[in-house]
């Protein structure tokens, strides 16, 4: 019994990462697709933090409710015994995450039919990637809130289905952005330049647009040091 237990405080508290971990993500995606605005990513992170506190209460006392395990139907191991006070934390939950996972998906809709005219690569994927994510993560947490208040033996299914889609779908949004800011740029996604020891940036370092006017720009430099230095030499060899 004390495997079950340590088994199943470590699956519940693996599922609470995962879902504070999911909401972070489309937190910092919502934001981003609405050009970082300073009250909304106040907002958003108020959002958050109480998504996590909630999170990890709930997650406690559904811990201390799955007290006795039994044998699970047609499997060998143990499985719990869900109380009325367990399934009444989860339900909580599920609720919660339901809601912050509402007001993600307004906010991705709000802004993406404001940009459908005027579409650009790196948008489109951030787009894409909030409707799709928030779309089925939306779906999944609803089914979840009404199979745990109806106490539903199929609940285990959407269940785990919707644990993958958590732990998926923030993994692919963030993939997506690094190829396409990569496709965009030549370039993997940084904030800063690092300055090399000899002090000259590589020119593979910047974006594919400059570098042509960046070798033009040497170019001419070259040219005009090369002047000057025949201009001297022939001044040299007349004074001589």
């Amino acid at each position: 019994m004390e495997s079950c237990t340590v088994t199943m405080n470590w699956t519940l508290a693996t599922t609470c990462f995962v879902y504070v971990a999911a909401g972070l993500v489309l937190s910092l995606r919502t934001w981003a697709i609405w050009n970082r605005n300073w009250y909304l990513g106040i907002g958003l992170g108020v959002a958050w933090g109480a998504l996590t506190v909630a999170a990890i209460v709930f997650t406690t006392y559904t811990m201390v409710g799955l007290t006795a395990y039994g044998q699970l139907p047609g499997l060998p191991g143990c499985g719990p015994r869900v109380t009325p006070e367990a399934s009444a934390a989860s339900l909580k939950i599920y609720a919660i995450y339901c809601s912050y996972e509402g007001i993600i998906f307004l906010l991705t809709i709000g802004r993406g039919i404001q940009h459908l005219s005027k579409p650009s690569g790196l948008m489109l994927v951030l787009y894409r990637d909030a409707f799709l994510a928030s779309t089925c993560l939306l779906t999944f947490s609803l089914i979840n809130t009404i199979l745990s208040s109806s106490n539903s033996p199929s609940f285990y299914c959407p269940y785990m289905l919707s644990f993958g889609f958590s732990f998926i779908v923030p993994c692919r949004i963030i993939l997506n952005l690094r190829a396409t800011t990569t496709e965009l740029d030549d370039w993997d996604v940084v904030t800063t330049t690092r300055q090399p020891p000899n002090g000259r940036i590589p020119l593979g370092a910047y974006p594919v647009s400059d570098r042509a006017t960046i070798s033009e720009r040497s170019t001419r430099r070259t040219r005009r040091h090369q002047s000057r230095f025949l201009e001297t030499d022939w001044s040299d060899e007349e004074e001589s």
